[in-house]
C-alpha cells in the first residue's frame, strides 16, 4: 500500500513513518526539518503555502493512504486538506488519517469529552480543528479517520519531553495551570492506534489517549521528580478558580488493549 504522511519531520509524524514503512510504501514529507532525512527513503520538501507544490507531491506520492501530521499557517492547512481529501476521494480505497485535537472541545471545559460529544471551542487553534474535521467528513465520510489528541509525549529531540528537561536544567520558568485535569498520549500510542485502524478499514472519530484524566500539576511534578529528584521545579503556575478539563476519553469498545495506556505507564515510558 502506498501511503503518504505529511508532516513525517515532527514528533507525531515520525513515529508514525517508522511504524509503517516496514509494511508499506511510505513517502513523507517536511518542512524545514533535516534531520528527518538520515536513514529515511522518500521524503519530500513540502511548504503547503507554495501554489501547485502539494499536487507535484501526490503525482510523485500517488497514495492511497494520506496521513496528514500538518502544522502552521490554518488557512493554508485547511486549503491543503481540502486538496488532499479530493484527490482522495476520486480514489475508490482512499483514506485520510487526521490527527486533530483536545481543543476541539475547550468551548466547554467543565467536563471530560467523549466521541459522540459536539466539539465547541473557544481558541482560535480550537475551532480551526472543527473545521478541518467537519471538511474531511463532508468530503471523505467515513474515509476520514478523525484522532483527536490530548498532551502529546515523545522521548525523541524537540519534543515537549526535551524542552521541559532543559527549562529545568536552565533554571527557565515552566508554564503550569492549577485545577486543570488533563489526559496524555505518547508518539507511540498514536503510531500503534494509527497502524491498527489502517490495517482494519477504521474510520469515524477516535480519543486517543490515556484512560484516565489527571491533574496537570502533579503529573508534570511526578515526571520531573523522577529525573531531577533534588532539584528545584520552576513553575509559575496560572491560578484557576474552577476546576477545567482538556481531556478526551473513549468509549469505544473495538480497540484492543495492547493500545490503550494509563498515565502512569505514560510516565514509566518516559522516564524508563
Amino acid at each position: 500500500m502506498r501511503i503518504l504522511i505529511l508532516g513525517a519531520s515532527g514528533v507525531a509524524g515520525s513515529a508514525i513513518y517508522e511504524e509503517l514503512h516496514a509494511h508499506h510504501t511510505v513517502y513523507g514529507t517536511y518542512f524545514s526539518s533535516q534531520t528527518c532525512l538520515m536513514g529515511r527513503e522518500h521524503m519530500l520538501p513540502l511548504d503547503i503555502s507554495q501554489d501547485g507544490r502539494l499536487n507535484e507531491v501526490l503525482q510523485i506520492a500517488a497514495p492511497e493512504i494520506i496521513v496528514s501530521c500538518l502544522q502552521g499557517d490554518f488557512s493554508a492547512q485547511l486549503q491543503a486538506h481540502e486538496d488532499a481529501a479530493r484527490y482522495l476521494s476520486s480514489k475508490e480505497n482512499g483514506r485520510l488519517f487526521y490527527l486533530s485535537s483536545a481543543n476541539v472541545f475547550d468551548g466547554d471545559d467543565g467536563r471530560v469529552h467523549y466521541e459522540d460529544d459536539i466539539p465547541t471551542a473557544e481558541s482560535e487553534y480550537g475551532r480551526f480543528k472543527i473545521a478541518c474535521e467537519g471538511m474531511l467528513a463532508g468530503i471523505l465520510g467515513e474515509r476520514a479517520t478523525i484522532l483527536r489528541l490530548p498532551f502529546i509525549w515523545s522521548r525523541r529531540p524537540g519534543s515537549r519531553l526535551d524542552k521541559l528537561f532543559d527549562a529545568v536544567q536552565k533554571g527557565t520558568s515552566i508554564p503550569a495551570w492549577s485545577n486543570l485535569y488533563t489526559n496524555h498520549t505518547t508518539d507511540r500510542q498514536i503510531a500503534a492506534y494509527v497502524h491498527f485502524l489502517l490495517d482494519q478499514g477504521k474510520g469515524g472519530i477516535f480519543h486517543v489517549g490515556s484512560r484516565e484524566a489527571c491533574e496537570y500539576i502533579p503529573f508534570l511534578e511526578n515526571l520531573l521528580r523522577k529525573v531531577f529528584p533534588t532539584q528545584n521545579i520552576p513553575f509559575i503556575i496560572e491560578e484557576n478558580t474552577k476546576t477545567s478539563y482538556l481531556a478526551v476519553l473513549s468509549k469505544r469498545q473495538d480497540i484492543p488493549d495492547h493500545l490503550l495506556t494509563g498515565n502512569e505507564e505514560i510516565l514509566s515510558y518516559l522516564t524508563g
